[in-house]
């Protein structure tokens, strides 16, 4: 995917949910420096009022009372979930605590006493139990199990992001101040400035060796992409006007999808990264309402079957947006592998101590095929083989009654059959024209026109009550090929007898008549009944029974 290459996330497109589809209500706090939300597979969190941190089950919507987290002292600075435990959640704060939170009943299972200039905290992408904050003059990496300090290193640090394996750290500093660590090696690798405004730069990995930045230069807000190897120089830029709103980057290593806004604006931009860095925007999304923050959905949560490559989370003032982003494809019967490479499993791939030994490990790669099991362990690679399918025994026979219950429900149940059906105009030879005397206005009880098997019948305009019949096996010009079937009365409704061999037709009409017609090589043979004028006041439905 390089500067000319066609992608095929190219025509993703995000899909506006309607109103009754968001999650309103909401009380956010807006004091959060970083992004005020993040997303993990089955809860949603974000900064509440005050201190609170407020969860939300995936899937809600409406207005919501969300569930609330108490146990900082200041308002909440970060949220990170962990990439192998899915209800375990991170958020440290200006108190100096680092907390871990199980989402699932709402409790705290551990707590970091840090430095009360904490500004970020990040989990390991490869190893478990493993913890980067940003202190703002020092970035520290914490044991989560030992709950103690493991390695530091004294640089400029209100962000941080892991590499995509894990080895290095990036850092950004208030100055403009890029710094690429080696915590275990206890070197800078490199460190540049790229930034002149003394506000926070924000930073993801797009892989092992280069960085997507988004920060200030001058009012000017700045996307930019960065090689470790030569940090100074500058791949790719996207410039996103001025404002006063921290710029924020969302990225999708599997996809190489990005996601630029800024804090404040009505605005984010779905751009795509290639392997050498070089941005393409691909797609710009207004809103009606400010961008406080957005967070992407893990992969495991996308509804694959229907062409969803990524979800954005979207935060506003009282009101989160989930908006798919959905490539078009012509059907969505199959799982289509080229939309959907594998991504990285919930199993880690080393522990704490291993890394800390210098072990980077490595996290299995899954895939997102429903029908597809993989197996997610350190060190193994495979699909789990299929049990056997168990041998079925042959149905007893069923009622016909039965079976007709099945069929019905078979029908009801998921998607029709028939969703696809498109009808076709056939052409003009096979068409019926130059019908005499065709009746345009009629009763409402009056169904107009009728066929049957072999012939067609509809209302004709005059006096006489009269009932033109078709030959359906003789198209073109019917001026004199139509036959008229004169009644007592003005027909009101009538009815072709499927189950007849003989094309029979029921005309009913306003005085109280049915006749039965019998059409046989267009010559009719009328027969008539009159039923009883004090049952039948006035015809209104005629049908037939297959008794």
């Amino acid at each position: 995917m390089g500067r000319f290459t066609t992608s095929k996330y190219k025509n993703a497109a995000p899909k506006q949910l309607k109103r009754e589809h968001l999650v309103c209500g909401l009380r956010v706090n807006e004091l959060c420096q970083n992004t005020p939300l993040a997303c993990g597979v089955d809860k949603v969190v974000f900064a509440g009022e005050g201190a609170g941190i407020g969860v939300l089950d995936v899937g809600e919507v409406g207005n919501v009372q969300p569930r609330v987290l108490h146990g900082h002292g200041q308002f909440v600075r970060s949220f990170d979930f962990s990439p192998f435990e899915k209800d375990c959640l991170c958020t440290c704060a200006g108190d100096g605590l680092i907390k871990l939170w199980n989402t699932c009943d709402l409790t705290c299972t551990k707590t970091l006493h840090v430095s009360e200039h904490v500004q970020q905290a990040r989990f390991h992408p490869v190893a478990s139990n493993i913890i980067a904050a940003a202190e703002r003059d020092n970035l520290v990496c914490y044991d989560v199990t030992k709950q103690k300090q493991i390695l530091s290193a004294a640089v400029p640090c209100t962000t941080v992001s892991w590499s995509y394996d894990g080895r290095l750290v990036c850092s950004g500093g208030k100055s403009g101040e890029i710094t690429i660590s080696d915590l275990r090696a206890k070197k800078k690798v490199a460190s540049a400035t790229l930034f002149d405004n003394n506000k926070d730069v924000h930073h993801e990995w797009l892989g092992t060796d280069k960085i997507v930045l988004a920060g200030f230069k001058g009012r000017e807000r700045m996307f930019q992409t960065v090689d470790i190897s030569d940090l100074p120089r500058v791949i790719s830029s996207l410039s996103y006007g001025g404002g006063s709103g921290n710029p924020f980057v969302k990225f999708d290593y599997d996809t190489r999808m990005m996601f630029c806004y800024a804090k404040g604006d009505h605005r984010y931009t779905y751009c795509e990264v290639g392997a050498g860095g070089v941005i393409k925007e691909n797609w710009k999304e207004t809103s009606r309402e400010a961008v406080k923050g957005i967070a992407l959905a893990p992969k495991s949560s996308l509804d694959v079957t229907n062409g969803e490559v990524a979800r954005l989370m979207v935060l506003h003032h009282n009101t989160l947006a989930p908006t798919p982003y959905v490539v078009p494809r012509k059907s969505y019967h199959e799982f289509h592998d080229d939309l959907f490479p594998e991504t990285r499993g919930d199993v880690p791939g080393v522990d704490g101590e291993g890394w800390l030994l210098g072990n980077d490990g490595y996290r299995e790669l899954v895939s997102l095929n429903p029908a597809s099991k993989k197996k997610q362990s350190n060190g193994q690679s495979g699909e789990i083989e299929a049990p056997s399918a168990p041998v079925e025994e042959a149905p007893e026979p069923l009622e016909e009654n039965e079976k007709h219950r099945q069929i019905l429900s078979h029908l009801t149940e998921g998607q029709s059959l028939y969703r696809n059906i498109e009808g076709k105009l056939s052409h003009r030879d096979y068409h019926f024209h130059g019908l005499k005397n065709v009746q345009t206005v009629f009763s409402q009880e009056s169904n107009g026109f009728q066929i049957g098997k072999h012939y067609g019948a509809h209302l004709m305009a005059g006096s006489g009550g009269r009932l033109g019949i078709i030959d359906l096996h003789n198209p073109g010009n019917n001026n004199t090929k139509q036959l008229e079937l004169v009644n007592q009365g003005n027909p009101v409704v009538f009815q072709w007898d499927p189950y007849s061999a003989d094309h029979v037709i029921a005309v009913g009409s306003d005085s109280s008549l049915v006749k039965l017609w019998k059409i046989t090589d267009m010559d009719t043979t009328p027969a008539s009944w009159l039923p009883s004028r004090s049952t039948v006041l006035k015809l209104s439905c005629c049908s037939t029974t297959p008794v």
